[in-house]
């Protein structure tokens, strides 16, 4: 493993994490998606496998927190009672806490958890908050889930860091077999969100992450775009943002249009 540094935050290089200070930070875990993909007698093991690589991570680099940006679980409860789901996806919804707590003991220190509540995290049976700010250095983050819009103070800060989008890039190849992979991306706000946000830091930066888990790739800004408050208001365009890749390279987003 090494830290890839940008100003006082590190990015995991080729995983989808990055620390600040000594809090590690990932999103999108939607821990119980696999039962939906067909994989319902492998679930249990695929669960082990992500805390295990959390409990790694957190040993790896020192981390005395961890910071998860919001859909924790994947079954969205509002859609409907544990009757109309697989009892196996219900059950897992129900041990999410006790699958943190293991998370908790690394190595005989105690890992503080927080928890941003994400649009899947409905009934979850733990405590939540809606934004969470750190400071490193003289530099202010507030991290959010993304599927709302931040709040006043929360544009007032240097870096605001959000999920929930699960950003990617497709590529073809010359006969025509289509990879896609995760990516970070970097934006600067634009002219219409300084209007709605009197007060932001003019100089403010957006970081959108990928989503933790393996079985989310995610959706391809060059084809499908993205969606959330975050563009429908004009924030940042993703033609002018940058787009790099788990391992840091970045991608040009003009040479992934479709002509």
């Amino acid at each position: 493993m090494f830290l890839v540094p940008y100003f006082c935050m590190k990015f995991i290089a080729n995983r989808p994490a990055m620390l600040i200070a000594n809090s590690l930070i990932l999103a999108d875990l939607h821990l119980g998606i696999e039962c939906g993909l067909g994989m319902e007698c492998r679930v249990k093991k695929i669960i082990q496998s992500t805390i295990k690589e959390i409990k790694h991570l957190l040993k790896e680099t020192g981390a005395k927190e961890l910071v998860i940006l919001g859909d924790v679980k994947h079954r969205i409860t509002e859609m409907g009672s544990a009757s109309e789901t697989s009892e196996l996806e219900w059950k897992i919804e129900q041990e999410v806490p006790l699958l943190l707590k293991e998370i908790r003991n690394t190595e005989n220190t105690e890992v503080r958890i927080r928890i941003i509540k994400g649009n899947h995290d409905g009934g979850l049976k733990m405590e939540t908050e809606d934004e969470i700010f750190l400071e490193e250095k003289g530099k202010r983050y507030c991290l959010i889930h993304g599927h709302k819009s931040p709040s006043p103070e929360a544009m007032k800060v240097d870096f605001l860091i959000m999920g929930h989008v699960h950003p990617a890039v497709s590529f073809k190849d010359r006969m025509g077999r289509r990879t896609v992979k995760k990516i970070w991306i970097k934006g600067m706000p634009m002219k219409k969100i300084k209007e709605i946000y009197s007060r932001m830091n003019p100089d403010i930066q957006f970081i959108v992450m990928p989503a933790f888990n393996e079985f989310i790739t995610g959706s391809s800004v060059n084809e499908a775009g993205l969606t959330g408050p975050l563009l429908k208001k004009q924030m940042f365009k993703i033609s002018q943002a940058q787009l790099f890749l788990l391992n840091g390279v970045e991608i040009d987003y003009k040479t992934l249009v479709r002509k």
